[in-house]
């Protein structure tokens, strides 16, 4: 079961799954939240190299086309009270406080995600503009060549921002008042109990 075109593709594609075997269902896991994903720096469940994070968003802010709506640096959940994330977390918002330049409420919506995430696609198909900023390029960042639902720009060797090459490969989102997944689960299970 899979919630995007992209994933149906590359299963069948690049995996060899028969096309039968993947099911498209609604997001069990993402809903539609729109802008609010934007406006935030979004540190990621582990770094290892604080430095190279904090030298990524300080270049990438000063190479903004124009003026962004403020962002705020949000700790991943599991770690708001880490002092490594804490320290970061400071050190990035004096960057952000440096660029007064580069910030302005009437400015684009972004988020810049830092690390290995699947939330850059969440923003991505929720319409916000991303920057992502990764420690290992080869493991960390989305390829266009993998992933050609998706456009990748190479801002610098750890920095890329993304755009949607189609819209709506990566999440298809419930229905506004459709209610759960089960719906959607119980015929699968009932074919796949026939299947055994």
């Amino acid at each position: 079961m899979i919630h995007g075109t992209a994933y149906q593709r590359s299963l069948v594609e690049d995996c060899g799954w028969a096309p039968d075997a993947v099911h498209m269902i609604d997001s069990c896991r993402f809903a539609r939240r729109g802008a609010a994903l934007g406006g935030k720096v979004f540190l990621p469940y582990f770094f290892s190299d604080a430095d190279h994070i904090v030298a990524e968003i300080t270049t990438l802010i000063r190479s903004l086309p124009g003026p962004v709506q403020p962002l705020k640096v949000q700790i991943h959940p599991d770690f708001v009270s880490d002092p490594a994330h804490m320290q970061l977390q400071q050190r990035l918002e004096k960057v952000l406080a440096a660029q007064p330049q580069a910030f302005s409420e009437g400015g684009d919506v972004i988020a810049i995600h830092v690390g290995i995430t699947s939330a850059v696609l969440e923003a991505l198909e929720n319409g916000v503009t991303v920057f992502h900023v990764v420690e290992d390029p080869t493991l960390d960042a989305y390829s266009s060549e993998i992933w050609p639902e998706l456009v990748t720009r190479r801002i610098s060797n750890h920095s890329y921002s993304y755009t949607l090459a189609v819209a709506g490969a990566f999440i298809r989102f419930a229905q506004a008042g459709k209610g759960t997944f089960l719906p959607q689960l119980a015929p699968l299970i009932a074919q796949w109990g026939k299947e055994t």
